[in-house]
């Protein structure tokens, strides 16, 4: 449960989802072509399945097939790769420091994705970056490089 005013809705980081054959929010949405489609290739647009199914003990929340959450490209992606919910995304990232990143490359844009703690000076070296709290303790910093092959 959400505290009231908090909800990923409100602060206008997620939405749920339906369709015009199946307009209920509830566990069936995930089973209908809509929800299948949108659980395999949200991802390629920066949205991730917030609570998937079989992953209760991790978010905290019940399975909910329409409730899909902006995390950001490449970000979505390295989480429908690796399988993570977003908590376990946000423990992951915390592994890794700007002198030895992350590195992440699809279709000619590579990123270099590495965790800043709160208070920490960083330099981004002229690359095009995003900064992004994770809401507890630090940042997630995303550098954006172009492949020149």
């Amino acid at each position: 449960m959400t505290v009231p005013g908090a909800s990923e809705h409100q602060i206008g980081l997620a939405l749920d989802i339906v369709c015009n054959d199946y307009m209920s929010l509830d566990e069936g949405f995930g089973d209908t072509k809509a929800g299948k489609w949108l659980a395999a290739n949200s991802c390629r647009f920066g949205f991730i399945l917030r609570y998937p199914k079989g992953r209760e003990d991790i978010t905290g929340i019940e399975y909910e097939p329409w409730h899909f959450r902006y995390v950001g490209f490449p970000h979505s992606m390295i989480i429908a790769e690796k399988e993570f919910t977003l908590e376990e995304y946000t423990e992951y990232i915390k592994t890794f420091r700007q002198e030895c990143s992350l590195r992440y490359s699809h279709k000619g844009i590579a990123a270099e994705i590495f965790y800043a703690p709160a208070e920490t000076e960083i330099s981004v070296n002229n690359a095009v970056c995003q900064v992004s709290g994770n809401n507890t303790d630090g940042f997630v910093v995303t550098q954006w490089r172009v492949n020149n092959a």
